[in-house]
């Protein structure tokens, strides 16, 4: 009986462990292009910097409205000088430093222009990398796929080889096609072989702009999937455009 109990919880850690690969290896089959682009966000410290601007230039919008503090001054005299309304004992004196008319609208509105342009460099920073990012991502994209297409031809290579050696052996063909058909299979090969080297030098890039490690490996899926709808473009994006939109804010902060 105990012996049917150890081999169940054996069974059942064996079976656990098996899910938990199968979890893993899914998961890492499932990092796609924005994937990365997230990560390549977090990791960035441009964008960290930017982003630690922004807040400072925020926090410069809610600081418009201050004012000086109140000042209250208090003074005693020693000797009571006499003054019309009697002996002065003590003075006492209240004083509030008040901005001009138009000054703190001025002034918000300068910090609230400061902090967009802030925004919009976050924007950009963000865009410039993830176009690094995703350009990497379709190169390596490109090379796997060229590697799967060697892949099928040197199998196929082979297949004609041994063809041909049946073919040789029965007298249908001579050693010079075995050959040819070895020569290519080797050129095929080096050809793999540079793309591996390429392959390398892309996923360094890509790690290089993710913060981490060079060596660590990037998974490309196998299936790119490309929307069938034609894109249109009109004037009224360009509104969204960050550079649009740093030059605008670059213009409203010479103006303030």
């Amino acid at each position: 009986m105990k012996q049917k109990k150890k081999y169940s919880y054996q069974m059942n850690f064996r079976s656990v462990f098996v899910l938990c690969s199968l979890f893993f290896v899914l998961f890492a089959q499932s990092q796609d292009l924005q994937t990365y682009i997230t990560e390549a966000y977090a990791n960035s410290p441009e964008i960290k910097k930017y982003e630690l601007r922004y807040d400072i230039t925020s926090e410069k919008v809610n600081e418009a409205h201050w004012i000086p503090n109140t000042e209250l001054s208090v003074g005693y005299f020693v000797s009571e000088p006499e003054t019309r309304v009697g002996a002065q004992r003590a003075r006492f004196s209240v004083k509030q430093m008040l901005p001009w008319f138009g000054t703190i609208t001025a002034r918000e509105n300068y910090a609230t222009a400061m902090a967009d342009a802030d925004d919009v460099e976050i924007t950009i920073a963000k865009r410039k990398l993830a176009l690094s990012v995703s350009q990497l991502y379709y190169q390596l994209y490109e090379i796997q796929a060229k590697q799967r297409v060697l892949d099928e031809n040197i199998q196929l290579l082979q297949t004609y080889e041994r063809l041909a050696l049946t073919s040789v052996a029965v007298g249908k063909a001579s050693a010079v096609d075995v050959l040819r058909l070895q020569m290519r299979q080797n050129e095929l090969q080096q050809d793999k072989e540079v793309l591996a080297q390429q392959s390398k030098g892309i996923e360094a890039a890509i790690n290089s702009l993710l913060n981490r490690e060079y060596d660590m490996e990037i998974i490309v899926v196998d299936t790119l999937k490309i929307s069938k709808e034609e894109v249109q473009f009109s004037f009224e994006a360009l509104s969204l455009n960050p550079n649009y939109l740093s030059m605008i804010n670059s213009t409203r902060q010479y103006h303030y």
